[in-house]
């Protein structure tokens, strides 16, 4: 397999130069991804936020949810074991009686499914949203956004107070509701070689995780 792929490189360089060809091999060996991180203290806010389309779903709904999606998505397993075991919160975003949306907010032991694999394990106050979805006909329509303050209230009224979560770095509307609440901001650059990830200047969830890491291969 590997004499078969130099022989692929060796014959392109000698149709297109072997500068152009390198920059391809470059380009595919080498992979740079930014994010930029929130990590603060919940802040107060008003009881009379609407919902919008979004609501909380309950343990039972969220169950059958998880159990449907397992069947469709075997792949997606490690993350929703750990949702359900650590009992993480399903918000889920409603059109005309239809799910067109999803927010999970994870704590306890929180699986990072992007960019890396990793479990991270949050302080009991601390809140993670991940895994934000709306499905793509509704997109580009204010769902992500619609009740992004009623949720971080209702966190607040159950008891959390600190939150955090990732946006990948083009994400620039992301990025802005979240900074708009003032909580405290970073960026991180991952540079990937070889199919090997190496973070500059640490990995971002060190600042999460109060305790343990444990990364999953």
């Amino acid at each position: 397999m590997e004499g078969r792929l130099l022989q692929k490189w060796v014959s392109r360089a000698r149709e297109r130069g072997t500068l152009a060809v390198a920059g391809e091999v470059l380009r595919d060996a080498v992979a740079l991804d930014r994010f930029r991180w929130f990590f603060g203290a919940l802040p107060e806010l008003p009881e009379s936020l609407s919902p919008g389309c979004w609501r909380l779903l309950t343990p039972v709904e969220r169950d059958a949810w998880v159990g449907a999606q397992l069947q469709a998505r075997p792949d997606q397993r490690h993350m929703y074991e750990v949702a359900l075991e650590n009992d993480h919160l399903l918000f889920a975003a409603f059109l005309e009686g239809a799910l067109v949306g999803r927010r999970w907010v994870g704590r306890g032991w929180t699986y990072v499914d992007r960019p890396d694999c990793v479990m991270v394990r949050l302080a009991p106050e601390t809140a993670y949203a991940y895994d934000l979805f709306i499905e793509k006909a509704h997109r580009r329509k204010g769902i992500a956004y619609d009740g992004f303050l009623f949720r971080m209230r209702t966190l607040r009224e159950m008891g959390f107070r600190r939150f955090a979560t990732g946006v990948i770095g083009g994400n620039r509307v992301g990025s802005k509701h979240v900074m708009e609440l003032g909580f405290p901001w970073w960026d991180s650059t991952r540079i990937t070689v070889a199919g090997r990830p190496l973070w500059l200047k640490g990995k971002p969830w060190h600042r999460i995780g109060d305790r343990v890491l444990q990364e999953r291969r």
